[in-house]
């Protein structure tokens, strides 16, 4: 509820539109940031900004993922969890990420499922250790950016029961058609489509028409969910109530683009958004669809029927 638009340097592009949704009124589950001040604390308290200029990569990053938390950084990372009470999803969130040049995605780390304040660190340490990640370094460098500038905040949330999971691109990123959004959604986390364990179901739906397209119904036969014994998560069969059954209903389908076009008009820009579908009894409030993250959509081409016009022209 604190940050506002010039702390993206102390929390980051994911911290800050999370925050910017939030602050509009759309369903975000409650959290903190850790900033990028905690971030250069930690690494002071260790000896090791002078390590951060040096040529071995693998021991900076090796160095963070051991290293200890200055004790008030710790304390108030504790306290901050404490008040969230029950699981968190610990993410990334780096003060280069999700530009409209660059979005960084599916380069840094998220931890789903962590209990307790020590394991709590344990992750957090791991994704200040994510910025020093070989793909990250490549990725940075492909796109001309200077990782020894690079910050990185990370965001706590808390950690919703989820149904189903997926994204939503604001335009047709095959077409550029403006009226038509595009959905993937699949059962259970929506780590497992990151990861590529699960290929998700795909639907075209005209927004401004309110019809739904195009139905790809994918046979999904594993669900990843949460692991209530150990913690994080872990892969299971699809139940068999699930199986062959389209992810999402066409009521569904357009009460998600509706939250598209309203992220859309928040940053006046299309949007890829990762959603998830979570139960009541994991919000503040009712259950229904939450938004984990937003970035301009980077990557799109148009029809040859179309052309190059759109109402941006």
């Amino acid at each position: 509820d604190e940050v506002g638009e010039d702390d993206i340097h102390l929390v980051g592009g994911k911290g800050l539109r999370l925050a910017e949704m939030a602050q509009a009124g759309l369903p975000v589950l409650p959290g903190f940031c850790v900033t990028t001040v905690a971030y250069r604390a930690f690494l002071l308290h260790n000896g090791l900004e002078t390590v951060v200029s040096a040529a071995d990569e693998t021991a900076v990053r090796d160095h963070i993922a051991t290293a200890e938390l200055p004790t008030y950084v710790a304390g108030a990372i504790r306290e901050a969890y404490e008040a969230l009470s029950g699981p968190v999803a610990v993410r990334s969130s780096a003060t280069a990420e999700d530009s409209q040049d660059a979005s960084f995605a599916g380069q840094y780390d998220t931890f789903l499922n962590v209990t307790g304040s020590e394991a709590v660190l344990e992750k957090v340490r791991a994704c200040w250790a994510g910025l020093w990640s070989e793909r990250a370094l490549t990725y940075m460098r492909e796109q001309g950016l200077d990782p020894f500038q690079a910050d990185m905040g990370v965001v706590l949330q808390r950690q919703g029961r989820v149904n189903a999971a997926g994204v939503l691109f604001t335009l047709n990123p095959l077409t550029g058609r403006e009226e038509e959004m595009v959905v993937e959604a699949a059962w259970g986390l929506g780590e497992a489509v990151v990861s590529g364990r699960v290929t998700p179901d795909h639907y075209v739906v005209n927004a401004l028409d309110r019809k739904v397209l195009t139905r790809d119904i994918v046979n999904q036969s594993v669900v990843l969910v949460t692991d209530d014994d150990g913690g994080g998560v872990r892969e299971s069969p699809l139940p068999s109530n699930q199986y062959g059954h389209p992810v999402l209903s066409d009521d569904q389908l357009l009460e998600l683009t509706e939250l598209g076009y309203r992220v859309q008009a928040l940053y006046g820009y299309p949007q890829d958004i990762e959603w998830a579908l979570v139960d009541g009894d994991c919000k503040q409030d009712a259950g229904g669809f939450v938004l984990l993250q937003t970035r301009p959509l980077t990557s799109f081409s148009f029809a040859p029927e179309l052309g190059q016009w759109t109402s941006g022209n």
